[in-house]
């Protein structure tokens, strides 16, 4: 069983303010961040799951229908 979740991830993105002119995501180098295997003790409980990951914000330039990059 591994140990961590998919390293290689890649997403396509929009969004408003600093996402304005992200067109993809991709997540690297992945660590943790697995559910628990065990059910909680009540309903309701919340864990908290290690998880580190990078990820990489890529950007198109002058992309119809986004605003210029700065």
């Amino acid at each position: 069983m591994t140990s961590r979740i998919k390293w290689f991830g890649t997403a396509e993105a929009e969004g408003p303010g600093i996402f304005a002119n992200v067109s993809h995501i991709q997540r690297f180098y992945t660590e943790g961040g697995l559910a628990p295997t065990e059910p909680g003790n009540v309903i309701g409980e919340e864990r908290g799951i290690p998880y580190t990951a990078e990820y990489y914000f890529y950007r198109m330039r002058n992309t119809p229908g986004r605003p210029p990059i700065r």
